[in-house]
């Protein structure tokens, strides 16, 4: 009867365990997180309350009673990490909160408060799929993604199918936290074409997707600007790298983009869609740049591989704005011929073919519409030169001609020049003003003036030139003079005494540069001349005079000249030599707006 009866109680325990897990409400908890167990009580004089986990044995969790928490009796593993809501007691909120939640905190919990029913929580913990590390390397593509719960799966799918099923592997891999760490790889085949793999790691809570394109190498010319694609749109993190572990640059969504010291002279900008343009391509320049845009569920990858031509390879071309060019090809002609000429722009840009005899400008790109044509004459005796019209600089970049059976393609780099042509200057009033237009590149304006301006202002302001600092002093006998630029330390910048200048102390800053009036000095006149003015000489000077107070004055820098552009230069004009005020000169630094990079910060 007695094991009858052992037995019987097991049953009952067992039964009551099944009652609580099934009838108990379920939180889901995010690991790392805080989490809420709710729970409701009817009030009463001298609460009591207790949160047990149900763990085969009841686990003291947190008690409350006599009106504060009672903690001696509480299990280690929650210690620090529960609370109550201590203000909301008395009116029956016996919730828990239970914070850094651990998958060991999984488990129907009970709470108990005296003179209620008891009620029960499940609580269960996720781990959702967070980031998902994609790379190819050589030929080999690698899927990554750690940290998760409950254990994960990682899927492949690849864009266009290949012909043969690709060997891969995959590895998961249980931390002693109890979280799941996933890793997959596959082998590529290149087929010359974009591939585009996509690597998926998902549990029962949620999946997350890494996307690598890869895209067709692409070819520059050295020094020259090329764009490299990638596919962001909407709020998105982008970034990019070289050969996978130098860093270019960050842009966080709707903030600046941070470029790297190292890549700050070679980075153009970048576009909406996060494509980079890099300038000043260097046999340095090539190698594999990855475009990483990082979305709420989702990254893509877009690796490109880029190859710098050598000088030979890529002959330039120098064409004016708006005029006509000529980009050089010669083939070895066959029968049937086909002519391909494509601008490698990021994606191949078409710009002319021709086919069965016929130029074909059905796929031609609508920017080269009524502007390109061959000579048709001359293609049968291996003349595939391509004449381009109304150059734009849109048209700068890297042309390649493709005969087909005529290895290799042939390149050409098009760079575009817009001169510099008439220069205005023109004197209205007292200022002077030079402009031109429709330039590129950039130019700077530079002015010569004869003979040399020197002028002063009132307030102590310099015009470059010559500079007077007055000052009048009460002439005595024995005069002893000293102007000194306060500097931080005094610097000694001229001194007067014995009835003379006395330089041995000059700052070599002054050297031959500062000179009194010293056939005034004995009528109180200290002023001091300064010659050939620089922005070094700005900054407070005092004059001293023995026996009266010492006298200051504020020296200020400016140009008139204002230089912007450069080989440009404006020539001076005849101004009368007692004009009054000097006249200003003036100058327009606006960029012509087709020379600016539209679309990219």
């Amino acid at each position: 009867m007695a094991a009858l009866g052992s037995a019987l109680t097991q049953m009952v325990v067992l039964l009551m365990g099944v009652v609580v897990g099934q009838g108990a409400p379920q939180v889901d908890c995010v690991f790392g997180g805080s989490c809420l167990l709710p729970c409701r009580f009817q009030p009463n004089s001298n609460t009591i309350l207790h949160w047990v986990k149900k763990n085969g044995k009841d686990v003291n969790v947190h008690s409350y009673y006599e009106d504060q928490d009672q903690l001696n009796y509480q299990d280690s593993l929650y210690k620090g990490r529960t609370s109550l809501f201590p203000d909301q007691i008395s009116g029956g909120n016996a919730s828990l909160r239970l914070a850094r939640v651990d998958l060991q905190d999984q488990g129907t919990y009970m709470c108990y408060a005296r003179g209620n029913p008891d009620k029960y929580v499940t609580l269960t913990v996720r781990a959702p799929v967070g980031t998902v590390d994609i790379m190819l390397v050589n030929d080999k593509v690698t899927c990554k993604s750690g940290g998760i719960y409950p254990r994960p799966e990682l899927t492949w799918s690849i864009s266009p199918r290949p012909a043969t099923a690709l060997q891969n592997t995959t590895m998961v891999h249980e931390d002693d936290q109890g979280l799941y760490d996933v890793s997959g790889s596959l082998r590529t085949v290149y087929n010359g074409t974009e591939s585009v793999y996509s690597c998926s790691v998902q549990n029962e809570h949620g999946a997350r997707t890494a996307t690598m394109r890869q895209n067709t190498p692409m070819q520059s010319a050295p020094k020259s600007e090329v764009l490299l694609p990638c596919n962001a749109s909407g709020l998105a993190d982008i970034t990019w790298t070289f050969n996978h572990n130098q860093p270019i640059l960050r842009k966080r969504a709707g903030q600046e983009k941070q470029v790297e010291t190292e890549w700050q002279q070679h980075v153009g900008g970048l576009s909406e869609s996060g494509s980079l343009l890099l300038h000043t391509t260097s046999a340095e320049s090539a190698g594999t740049y990855t475009c990483t845009v990082s979305y709420a569920e989702e990254t893509d990858v877009t690796n490109i591989e880029l190859k710098i031509l050598e000088d030979h390879e890529a002959p330039q071309v120098d064409c004016v704005f708006g005029g006509s060019c000529l980009l050089p090809c010669s083939f070895q002609p066959k029968s049937n011929t086909v002519l391909h000429w494509v601008k490698k722009n990021g994606k191949d840009v078409n710009v002319h073919s021709y086919y069965e005899d016929q130029d074909q400008p059905k796929y031609q790109d609508p920017l080269y519409k009524g502007r390109t044509s061959l000579f048709p004459d001359q293609i049968s005796g291996g003349n595939a030169s391509l004449r381009l019209a109304r150059v734009d600089l849109q048209d700068q970049g890297t042309y390649m001609c493709y005969a087909r059976g005529d290895s290799p393609d042939k390149y050409v780099t098009l760079t575009v020049r817009a001169p510099v042509g008439t220069v205005d200057i023109m004197l209205v009033n007292d200022t002077v003003t030079c402009k031109s237009g429709g330039i590129y590149p950039r130019p700077e304006l530079t002015w010569s003036i004869s003979p040399h301006p020197a002028t002063v202002t009132p307030g102590g302001l310099c015009v470059w030139g010559s500079c007077l600092l007055p000052c009048r002093f009460q002439p005595n006998s024995n005069t002893i003079l000293h102007w000194v630029k306060k500097n931080g330390k005094d610097v000694d910048v001229h001194s007067y005494y014995e009835d003379q200048d006395q330089l041995g102390h000059q700052d070599p800053l002054y050297k031959g540069r500062t000179s009194l009036f010293p056939d005034q000095i004995s009528g109180g006149n200290a002023s001091l001349r300064l010659a050939r003015v620089d922005l070094q000489d700005q900054g407070t000077y005092m004059f001293y005079v023995k026996d009266s107070p010492d006298q200051y004055v504020t020296l200020r820098v400016r140009s008139e000249l204002k230089s912007c552009f450069n080989r440009m230069n404006c020539h001076p004009i005849k101004i009368k030599k007692n004009h009054h005020p000097p006249p200003q000169l003036l100058t327009h630094c606006n960029e012509p707006e087709t020379a600016k990079h539209v679309g990219y910060s």
